[in-house]
């Protein structure tokens, strides 16, 4: 019932969730590298919510409508869902140079942020 994103990992898959109040995207992640990878997702209102693994954009499909009311879950956490403290919805990773911008980030951008060069 929260406004938000998530990425979540659920029975050996990966899915990142955009929630407005009145629309949801749902992107299924392909598996994840098991090293250090680079991982950013992009989002407009009037576009889709995009992915990037290393570089690589995995684009959604369109929203789905739904209701949400009211915000229940406000609190910004790492790790595991903002709703649940149940060890399976945990997830174990390592942060390094955490960033979010206002606006969305071209893909030139992006590659530029991954070298290093912005």
């Amino acid at each position: 019932m929260a406004r938000g994103f998530a990425l979540l990992h659920l029975k050996n898959q990966f899915i990142l969730i955009l929630s407005m109040k009145d629309r949801q995207w749902k992107l299924e992640v392909p598996a994840l590298p098991d090293n250090w990878f680079n991982l950013a997702f992009t989002w407009e209102n009037a576009g889709l919510l995009k992915l990037f693994v290393n570089g690589q954009a995995i684009p959604s499909p369109k929203p789905m409508t739904v209701s949400r009311p009211k915000d229940a879950f406000t609190e910004f956490v790492l790790g595991r869902p903002n709703n649940s403290y149940k060890p399976e919805y945990k997830m174990s990773f390592k942060i390094d140079n955490l960033a979010l911008w206002e606006r969305a980030l071209s893909e030139q951008e992006l590659k530029s942020l991954f070298e290093g060069k912005l």
